[in-house]
């Protein structure tokens, strides 16, 4: 039920709602009491449904925020993956300086190794590079 709602959005909440307010509306008009009561019915109604309102923010708020919690572990595990993924990279990238640029031709998306180096054999970075 809640899946339901949160794949219909609003539309099936709000038709209910208009349709429950106006059968009630009706109905109050045609009950042979004071006009006072009248009014009393439906404020009762108008407050039944704003209770309504309220358990359906709710729950999509607690919908929300699982989204959310879900999309923030899983950024985490991303860049946890990423990094020790490229740990090892980092340090080749420090020890053998012409790996830097096989792995920057490999992965062109990737800005974690942000230092070129500076000193390394020409010949090896021709031999490794991609072109």
């Amino acid at each position: 039920m809640i899946k339901f709602l949160i794949d219909n959005n609003l539309n099936l909440l709000l038709l209910a709602i208009t349709t429950i307010l106006i059968l009630g509306i009706f109905y109050v008009r045609k009950l042979n009491i004071t006009t006072d009561r009248k009014l009393d019915l439906v404020i009762s109604i108008t407050a039944g449904l704003s209770i309504i309102l309220v358990a359906y923010n709710l729950i999509i708020n607690t919908h929300s925020n699982d989204r959310i919690e879900q999309n923030r572990i899983d950024h985490i595990t991303l860049e946890n993956i990423q990094l020790n993924w490229l740990s090892p990279q980092i340090e080749l990238a420090q020890n053998y300086p012409e790996g830097y640029f096989l792995f920057k031709s490999m992965n062109p998306d990737s800005d974690h190794l942000k230092i070129e180096p500076t000193t390394y054999d020409t010949i090896k970075r021709s031999q490794i590079e991609i072109i």
